[in-house]
């Protein structure tokens, strides 16, 4: 039936405070909200004489012992009391209903207690399982009545009951022995049958297990039997164990099924043994390395099955052996040392000592030859130009470069000679070239730490030129007569001299004890590239003949020095 609107939310919230704040309960004498007037009624003072009515008193309302099905009341009045009824308040969408309770019987002095009471659910099939307040009303013979307001006073809930209980720990908890299992049977009371019962209907309860107020396992259980490995529990930070609670949370009740503690476990000591100590790449290449993880337990070393290691971040499986490869997700760029540990993820890292094993990782690193200019001049020489560089940005202490020539640029290189680079890596550098025509390059050997290089390729020719059959005469000659200075000039085609004619030949002398050479002017070569002039011997002194190229197809020709003795 819908609730009288007498009872207001503010007398409610009143009468709440009151039974909050004390164990006396609020009753209908104190005040006015508590028993309103009836219709039609006038409040008016009560004549002097007439006695002050003495209303019943209620000590508590409470729910049964064990029993969330029942409730009971304890009350006193002056005269005997003739009824005890309740209101069981519940909300559906916050509508206030109640359930009218008039089956009060009177169990033992001054305690009352209601017949079995059945909370249905207003919507779906089942019951009401919770906590509800209670609006109680106790009337004595004298017609004097009480009316109290406990909030939560009916604890209409399921509750578990254990039947057994075992719980099979190792002696020694350890990384080999770790498995507890934590085993039982309960039962469930049902308040609204009154029955306890182990046929529970699939997932109507559920078990976890709390392990150092933590949870860490739970299950549905439909018939009351429940078994739990309980792996790895952790160790107490204190080393006095661990603590673990089975808790139950059925259909409308919760509590705690046992309670105990695990023996604190053994710490074992750990390694990771690796195949190799040093790892060789190539510069940008990745670090891999492999090996077992193991425990020391019991007197043995042995495998940890299915360990986690971690490489630079990166954490790998290992198998059921302990053995594993690893490979790093950087590139190596450098010499170093990197390691590998038991990463915290593996089972059981609990009860093992954290470990590590190191490894040297050795970079070949790769060389740059940058041959940035080169070029043949008319004088033979090759002019090169450039930097040597590495991928670890330092060059190798041992920086000797080696010049190596092919006539096809393909095939039958060979050296041509060396020449060390900067401390910084820069090079130029100068020589001459008997034959000034072929393809060059640069090789560097490689050294420790450093791959061998080549750098671009490159072409130059020139034509090869030369002085023959060079002479000045006669000698010795007497001042004031004339000299002949002759020979022939040739040119390199193919693999043979032939004669360059038409070409212009350049005199030159040098006195004795001076150091500057002075033009005597020039001739032309006939067409057998022969060439000859007369001068007058006036000192003593070296004789030149020299011829310039015109173009960049051939190099200058030169001959030899001819002493000529004047007297």
């Amino acid at each position: 039936m819908r609730r009288a609107t007498a009872l207001s939310a503010a007398v409610s919230a009143v009468l709440t405070a009151a039974l909050v704040s004390g164990p006396t309960l609020a009753h209908a004498d104190e005040p006015a909200a508590f028993a309103p007037p009836t219709a039609g009624e006038t409040p008016s003072d009560p004549p002097s004489e007439t006695p002050v009515p003495v209303r019943p008193t209620v000590q508590s309302v409470t729910t049964a012992e064990g029993d969330g099905g029942l409730l009971r009341v304890a009350a006193s009045s002056d005269s005997a009391i003739r009824s005890v009824t309740a209101q069981v308040h519940r909300y559906v969408e916050s509508d206030p209903w109640l359930d009218q309770i008039t089956t009060f019987t009177q169990q033992e002095d001054g305690v009352w207690q209601s017949g079995r009471i059945v909370l249905e659910k207003e919507t779906d099939f089942g019951y009401a399982y919770g906590t509800y307040d209670v609006d109680v009303t106790v009337v004595d013979n004298d017609g004097d009545s009480t009316n109290v307001y406990v909030p939560s006073a009916l604890d209409y809930r399921k509750r578990t009951r254990v039947l057994s209980h075992t719980t099979d720990a190792p002696t020694i908890v350890n990384y080999l022995h770790h498995t507890v299992w934590v085993r039982g049977k309960l039962d469930v009371f049902d308040p609204a049958t009154g029955l306890f019962s182990d046929k529970l209907e699939l997932n109507s309860l559920f078990i976890g297990v709390a392990v150092n107020g933590s949870t860490y396992a739970a299950e549905d259980i439909p018939d009351g039997t429940y078994a739990f490995p309980i792996w790895w529990p952790p160790l107490a930070a204190d080393g006095s164990g661990t603590s673990v609670r089975i808790d139950y949370d059925g259909d409308g009740g919760t509590g705690v099924v046992d309670q105990f503690t695990i023996p604190p476990g053994e710490i074992s000591p750990s390694r990771i043994r690796l195949d190799r100590t040093a790892v060789s790449l190539a510069a940008g290449a990745k670090a891999s390395v492999s090996g077992v993880a193991e425990y020391y337990c019991e007197g043995l070393w042995r495998p940890i099955p299915y360990a986690q290691v971690s490489l630079d971040g990166t954490v790998v499986r290992a198998g059921s052996d302990g053995r594993f490869t690893a490979t790093s997700p950087r590139a190596a760029y450098d010499d170093g040392i990197r390691s590998v540990s038991l990463d915290s993820s593996t089972d059981g890292y609990a009860y093992l000592k954290p470990t590590r094993a190191s490894f040297r990782v050795d970079v070949n690193n790769a060389v740059t030859l940058d041959l940035r200019s080169s070029s043949l001049d008319q004088d033979a020489e090759l002019h090169l130009s450039g930097t040597m560089s590495s991928s670890n940005h330092r060059p190798p202490a041992d920086r000797r470069v080696y010049i190596q020539k092919s006539a096809d640029g393909r095939t039958g290189w060979k050296t041509d000679g060396w020449f060390t680079a900067g401390g910084n890596g820069s090079f130029s550098v100068n020589r001459y070239e008997a034959d000034p025509k072929g393809y060059w390059r640069l090789y560097y050997p490689g050294s420790a730490g450093y791959r061998p290089a080549y750098s671009r390729t490159v072409h130059h020719a020139r034509y090869d030129t030369r002085v023959t059959g060079f002479n000045a005469s006669p000698e010795p000659v007497r001042k004031g007569q004339a000299i002949t200075v002759s020979g022939t000039l040739q040119k390199l085609t193919s693999s043979s001299w032939s004669s360059f004619g038409q070409q212009h030949v350049h005199y030159l002398f040098l006195a004795r004890g001076s150091k500057k050479y002075t033009s005597m002017g020039y001739g032309t070569t006939d067409s057998q590239g022969r060439f000859s002039k007369r001068f007058t011997a006036r000192q003593d002194g070296y004789w030149v003949a020299v011829w310039t190229t015109p173009d960049s197809s051939h190099v200058n020709a030169s001959s030899g020095k001819d002493y000529v003795d004047v007297r």
